[in-house]
């Protein structure tokens, strides 16, 4: 099957996990609110996630890793008129998107609510600068995030000005993203 059909999937009292999916294209979970975890792992033609408006909250991991065609996850992240993702979108576990090739916009993840620690790493069409350091400055999070092997990836890397949230807090990230106090002003 190219899609994955799950519209009316509402919770799921353990990890979903849609992995290993040769020919799966697309992702619909567009009614899911709430899971113990979720992972979308290695699905090689994988290139759209669907919308996730509905998603309050992953009770443990949020893990997107080794999907080669993916390239975006605007669609699954949209933000709502007050800024926020969803309704309450919260990861009180780990946020990992790694190794995700052709992934260069991960839309709106710098407006998680929360997310227990924030891995964004080898995502080699990822922008350091407008798209990775927005979420390692931006989520708050109880450990500090790694941010390495995306595009541009560099303690010394000039990106001019600082993410939304930075600015916001009195030039200060929302956690200990030791990366962002390397970043030129």
């Amino acid at each position: 099957a190219t899609s994955l059909e799950l519209s009316s999937l509402a919770e799921v009292f353990g990890t979903l996990a849609v992995t290993g999916n040769a020919t799966l294209q697309s992702l619909d979970i567009s009614s899911l609110q709430d899971a113990m975890g979720l992972t979308i792992q290695n699905n090689a033609e994988l290139t759209t996630l669907g919308n996730w408006t509905a998603l309050q909250f992953i009770y443990g991991s949020l893990t997107i890793d080794s999907n080669p065609a993916l390239t975006a996850l605007d669609v699954a992240t949209t933000s709502s008129s007050d800024g926020t993702v969803g309704t309450a979108f919260r990861v009180d576990g780990t946020l990992t998107i790694t190794n995700n090739k052709a992934l260069a916009d991960i839309g709106v993840f710098d407006y998680l609510q929360f997310a227990g620690q924030v891995v964004v790493s080898n995502n080699s069409s990822l922008d350091y600068c407008t798209e990775a350091r927005e979420v390692g400055c931006c989520v708050p999070s109880a450990a500090e995030a790694t941010i390495t092997g995306n595009k541009g990836t560099s303690s010394s890397s000039n990106c001019g000005g600082h993410s939304w949230c930075y600015v916001a807090n009195g030039d200060a990230c929302n956690n200990d993203y030791s990366g962002y106090s390397g970043q030129v002003k």
